[in-house]
């Protein structure tokens, strides 16, 4: 039987809501880039993680995040106090080798075994995007399915 199970989770906070939290119990934290300079060609990374108690294995997806307009290969971090968009990406290797997602458009999904695991996400934003000084944020939703 397969339930689903919708979470928020704010990439620079720690928020995290859950319609039922009897089933599988999740703590989050965010991604923090830090400081980025648009004049730099270098990229910046970032780890947050998710720590699920699920009582079945299950399967962890995310979403593009509500500022890609439904694209994995470029998530976008919107400004607060302009309509600027920072580019950026959610992996699940330190690698960045596979984009973590739903499982379509060639991203990959998290399964994991009943019982506690700690999953690493991998946050990188790429070098040389030229945008003005701001705040960006994104907000994923992640969907577990046991």
């Amino acid at each position: 039987m397969s339930y689903a199970k919708w979470l928020q989770w704010i990439l620079f906070g720690t928020l995290v809501t859950s319609s039922q939290a009897w089933a599988c119990q999740v703590l989050a934290t965010g991604l923090s880039f830090g400081p980025y300079d648009p004049t730099a060609s270098q990229t910046l990374t970032a780890t947050g993680f998710l720590q699920l108690t699920c009582p079945e294995p299950a399967v962890v997806r995310l979403n593009a995040g509500v500022h890609s307009q439904g694209e994995f290969t470029s998530r976008q971090l919107s400004s607060s106090n302009s309509t600027d968009q920072m580019h950026y990406n959610l992996f699940l290797d330190p690698t960045s080798l596979r984009i973590w997602g739903d499982g379509s458009a060639n991203t990959f999904v998290h399964q994991v075994p009943a019982g506690v695991s700690t999953l690493t996400i991998y946050g990188l934003i790429p070098g040389g995007q030229r945008l003005p000084v701001g705040t960006y944020t994104d907000t994923i939703s992640v969907t577990i399915e046991w």
